[in-house]
């Protein structure tokens, strides 16, 4: 079956930033996180912006929106 469009590629930057925030809760990494206050509210919020960006890519994926990559390359 041929592809009718490649995601991957297309939104490569979007899925970038998706992975990185993954791979940085994985190994721990909680970015501004100082070492006071609650780590679970820390995490909230990270989960929280990794489920917008999500959001955000299926939004552009169906409804056809430019992808980081189109917005860079525009002439």
């Amino acid at each position: 079956m041929e592809k009718k469009i490649d995601i991957a590629t297309l939104y490569a930057p979007e899925i970038e930033d998706i992975e990185n925030k993954l791979r940085n809760l994985r190994a721990g990494q909680f970015a501004g996180y100082n070492g006071h206050g609650s780590k679970a509210g820390f995490l909230e919020n990270k989960i929280d912006a990794l489920k917008k960006d999500i959001d955000n890519l299926i939004l552009k994926i169906e409804y056809g929106k430019e992808s980081k990559m189109d917005f860079i390359l525009k002439p």
